[in-house]
């Protein structure tokens, strides 16, 4: 449908609906379909579940606040870990899903669970520091512990080797919706393949937890 120069508002109107729709539906479902929007993930129905042990390789990255962070130390801390990956021109499913990061610290904060996300460019020479921290100023209100990292592409290509996150196609478009649950130091990692909502990341992270929680008290 083309609008013509007096229909501007009539246009925005419809944008904005649009918009709000998508919102709702990744609020409130885990599956998609393929090029849905133009982001070509593939569809997940259900999402996949498996734990998997992953050695976090010692490389340099920098945050939204040009801050220098050696990636494994950065996740051996005593709470759980959330790792993603995405790219700040990507303006459809990764948006979305950095903004639901907020909803899960807060569903999680009523358990007193304390989360630090993760989330790493795949496309880091575009994706600057600065960049990193538009974007987080962008995708607002940000989490207290959210991490938007870069760094060389050899360092980001580590990363996703080691997480086995390497999207086999040049097209940046076609990288997988992943994401890793780590409930503590030296445990393994859940790795969960689609899109899910605030709410179902919130749960998997709750149900590791109480995984770990159960091996730590039958020890």
């Amino acid at each position: 449908m083309i609008f013509g120069l007096g229909n501007t508002a009539r246009a925005r109107d419809v944008l904005a609906l649009g918009f709000s729709v998508l919102v709702l539906l990744v609020g409130n479902t885990a599956v998609f379909g393929e090029e849905f929007l133009g982001h070509r993930h593939k569809a997940h129905s259900p999402i996949k579940r498996t734990m998997a042990h992953y050695q976090v390789p010692p490389v340099k990255l920098v945050d939204q606040d040009s801050n220098e962070i050696r990636f494994d130390r950065a996740l051996d801390n005593d709470h759980p870990v959330v790792v993603e990956f995405f790219f700040t021109t990507c303006t459809t499913f990764c948006d979305l899903r950095a903004a639901r990061l907020t909803a899960v610290q807060q569903e999680l904060a009523q358990d007193n669970i304390e989360v630090s996300f993760f989330t790493i460019t795949v496309d880091p020479e575009f994706d600057v520091p600065d960049r990193l921290l538009a974007y987080s100023t962008r995708v607002k209100p940000i989490p207290n512990n959210w991490f938007l990292l870069t760094g060389p592409l050899s360092a980001i290509h580590q990363v996703e080797a080691a997480f086995d996150a390497i999207n086999p196609s040049a097209d940046k478009m076609l990288h997988q919706p992943l994401t890793f649950i780590q409930a503590g130091p030296d445990q393994e990692w859940l790795r969960l393949e689609g899109m899910m909502s605030s709410a179902d990341l919130a749960d998997q992270v709750r149900q590791l937890m109480a995984k770990s929680n159960s091996l730590v008290a039958h020890r």
